[in-house]
């Protein structure tokens, strides 16, 4: 299984700070390629924030191939990053004043979300952008697998259900052949046994007696 880049957004807000491109860290980290990576999720978010954002830190859940994970899964995912940047009165340069990252659980806000400042989405995915005091730009990288691992996932799934449904009917006809039991239109099987009358002994005892009579009276 491989990832690939679906897109790359653009980075909103100033050009101030030192560049950071956690997406280029993590596939140099792991021998400059992702034929073993299978998926890069967000763990949790570190921030720091007053009037804009100032700083933050981000934990990624990496699967490898063959591997267990780096990092443990909580069960909460990332749904959707988005925020405002524009002017910081204080310094002059443009930052990222607000942002925002509803998961499958709750809405964690930072910043100051005020509606002059310039509204942006991201995909969810591996972040990239700059900083310095303050977090200057943010955007990200969108992930998806290789459409070769979907096609063979279904597959793979396909074949299971039929190996199922092949199981069912070869224990049906078992079934049917060993203990007469109807399933799915096929004839049921009867056999012709002898009849037994089980008596208690006082009725076996009556019964002797009254054959004895018979057979005398033949005589």
């Amino acid at each position: 299984m491989t990832i690939i880049v679906k897109s790359v957004s653009s980075k909103y807000g100033g050009n101030g700070g030192t560049y950071h491109n956690d997406f280029d860290d993590i596939i140099n980290e792991y021998g400059g390629g992702s034929d073993i990576i299978e998926n890069i999720y967000i763990k949790s978010i570190i921030i720091q924030s007053g009037d804009t954002v100032n700083s933050l830190q981000f934990t990624y859940d990496i699967k490898i191939t063959d591997l267990v994970s780096v990092y443990t899964q909580s069960g909460e995912k990332l749904a959707e990053i988005s925020g405002r940047y524009g002017n910081f009165t204080t310094t002059n340069i443009t930052v990222i004043r607000y942002l925002e990252f509803r998961t499958s659980r709750r809405t964690v806000t930072c910043g100051q979300n005020n509606a002059e400042d310039i509204q942006f989405t991201l995909p969810v995915g591996v972040i990239y952008g700059s900083s310095g005091l303050y977090l200057d730009s943010i955007g990200s990288y969108e992930i998806s697998y290789s459409p070769l691992v979907i096609i063979l996932s279904c597959f793979i799934s396909i074949l299971g259900f039929c190996f199922f449904i092949a199981m069912v009917t070869f224990l049906a006809n078992k079934l049917v052949i060993r203990f007469g039991i109807h399933f799915f239109g096929f004839p049921r099987f009867e056999e012709n046994f002898e009849k037994v009358e089980i008596l208690p002994p006082s009725s076996k005892k009556e019964k002797n007696k009254e054959k004895n009579k018979d057979a005398e009276e033949e005589i």
